[in-house]
């Protein structure tokens, strides 16, 4: 009978650190009788947000952490996509902002969740003089964001200067498999090219040129835009030029000439 009471009992008190928490026996000290708190940490999750990214390479989990009175941190932590990451597990007494970076998202939905947990201190007068702690675990809501890498494209041949031809290469690369890639002349109407091409027929003057390009998931990528001027090298001035320097050339040569004689 003993042994069955002593069961329950264990039984009891195992439930009662369940439902209220894990708790710890600190130390004798000077104290004024409290009770364990039972309210979690509260996880207020600033970015990222439910929503799509594009080109984040460096995406930054901004969250604020609230601490009811009597508490300190304990531990703050997130998981992201099954895999548990520590951001800090220092302790303090105040509301807190954290931030850290996710590095290395691929591309693609990412589920993320924050979790954190925090002290609470407590005795009573039956407690023998001991200071006691709980420990209380809060979590955020679970996040769903998506990562989108759109294509990269690189334009090689045309820079941002002035051409003496209206005929030029544009010549440029994608850094990935690409379904379809357009140019836009002059802010025009986009033409759908295989590959590398030629500008033909530029009129003299200013122009600007931007290249797109879409991946197989539909992601549109967007090369920078290159500004450049058309002026044709001036045939007929150099050819007058070339003509008087003949003639002024054919003019001293018949100067020497005569006077070696």
């Amino acid at each position: 009978m003993k042994r069955t009471a002593l069961g329950l009992t264990l039984i009891l008190a195992l439930l009662f650190s369940v439902v209220a928490g894990t708790q710890f026996k600190v130390a004798k000290a000077n104290f004024v009788p409290t009770s364990p708190a039972t309210d979690p940490p509260i996880i207020s999750i600033l970015s990222p947000t439910n929503k799509t990214y594009e080109n984040e390479v460096l995406l930054h989990l901004n969250l604020t952490l609230h601490y009811p009175e009597y508490k300190e941190i304990n531990y703050v932590g997130y998981t992201l996509d099954n895999q548990e990451h520590v951001v800090s597990s220092n302790y303090g007494k105040k509301d807190m902002n954290w931030s850290t970076i996710l590095e290395g998202l691929s591309e693609g939905t990412h589920i993320l969740q924050v979790s954190a947990s925090c002290k609470s201190y407590y005795a009573s007068p039956t407690s023998g003089g001991y200071l006691y702690y709980r420990i209380y675990w809060g979590y955020s809501g679970v996040i769903n964001f998506t990562v989108v890498y759109p294509p990269q494209i690189s334009i090689l041949s045309l820079e941002n200067k002035t051409y003496a031809t209206n005929s030029i290469q544009l010549n440029f690369t994608v850094n990935e498999p690409v379904t379809k890639i357009e140019y836009s002349l002059d802010g025009q109407e986009k033409v759908t090219i295989a590959g590398n091409a030629t500008l033909t027929g530029l009129v003299d003057g200013l122009h600007n040129v931007t290249i797109y390009a879409m991946d197989t998931d539909g992601n549109i990528g967007v090369s920078e835009t290159i500004n450049f001027s058309i002026e044709p090298f001036p045939t007929p001035l150099v050819v007058a030029s070339v003509i008087l320097i003949a003639i002024v050339g054919v003019g001293l040569l018949a100067y020497f000439k005569k006077r070696n004689r």
